[in-house]
């Protein structure tokens, strides 16, 4: 569903309001779940009364109307389109949100990739350099040390990465082992079988064999309301029977075999339109044909 401001009154007063550039952040602007409450405003029925109260709520002291005049602001900079709106808040996070810290891995890697870098360097220097090499006698006891350590952290980080990459080798080969075994087992079994299935088959009269279709069941799809019209007339094209449900906004009611056929026929870019999809019961099903008749 789109959101929409709640007064056009209040449209002057906070484009009059603007965060200096010369301000830190809000401590409070920097925590990802207080962000997160404005993303459920985005992306379910959430009102603003209730995102309000939870973001008072959550940050308790912490929270300042003040801070969140921005952030309010990109709720409804997609001018109805409530996932252009979350793209310009995600945004706006990313300038106060900081960013996760690195692994430990991570900062091995760098520490190896700067060691490398500091020793090519060196090299390259020194073969314009005549005075570094006059002097590079006196050097080789600390470019020995220097390597050592390097070394001593690259097996270091071959062993942090190699530590789970054995065991899942070998349960993979003991499990392709044990599929060997049980498939030469099989065939043995299965070759003396086959010959009194066929036999059996042959008995077995052709109208028995006969399986119908699975019937097509009616599904209730909950969709984002700006998309409700453009999904229903698509689906419509691919030879669904589509219902718009005029009983509640942001609901159709579509015949198919599966949700998964549903799903594949919705269109790229609406395939984050469809919140839910619920399989009608067939009572329920009637009542919904009879009250639509």
């Amino acid at each position: 569903m789109s959101k929409r401001a709640r007064s056009n009154n209040d449209e002057p007063a906070l484009k009059r309001l603007r965060i200096e550039e010369g301000n830190q952040t809000s401590p409070a602007l920097c925590d990802k779940q207080a962000w997160g409450i404005l993303q459920q405003f985005l992306t379910t029925n959430m009102t603003m009364p209730e995102m309000d109260s939870a973001l008072a709520s959550y940050l308790g002291d912490r929270y300042s109307a003040d801070d969140w005049v921005e952030p309010r602001r990109a709720l409804f900079s997609g001018e109805g389109d409530d996932s252009e709106s979350l793209v310009n808040l995600n945004r706006l996070m990313a300038r106060h949100v900081p960013p996760a810290p690195p692994s430990p891995a991570s900062k091995t890697v760098n520490r190896l990739s700067n060691s490398r870098r500091k020793r090519s360097h060196g090299l390259r220097k020194s073969t314009h350099n005549p005075y570094i090499i006059m002097e590079a006698e006196d050097d080789d006891e600390d470019g020995s040390d220097e390597e050592e350590a390097w070394r001593s952290e690259s097996e270091q980080l071959q062993k942090a990465i190699r530590v789970s990459g054995p065991s899942a080798k070998e349960k993979l080969a003991k499990k392709i082992d044990d599929l060997a075994n049980r498939f030469k087992e099989n065939s043995g079994n299965s070759s003396q079988c086959r010959h009194g299935l066929t036999s059996r088959a042959a008995s077995i009269p052709l109208s028995s064999l006969e399986v119908s279709a699975p019937s097509s069941r009616m599904y209730l799809l909950h969709i984002q309301r700006t998309a409700v019209e453009y999904i229903a007339e698509h689906l419509r094209n691919q030879k669904f029977s589509v219902t718009v449900s005029p009983w509640v906004a942001g609901q159709i009611y579509v015949v198919a075999d599966s949700p998964k056929s549903i799903c594949d026929s919705l269109p790229a870019s609406h395939g984050l339109a469809m919140k839910q999809c619920l399989r009608i019961t067939d009572a329920e099903r009637e009542a919904v044909c009879y009250a639509l008749k």
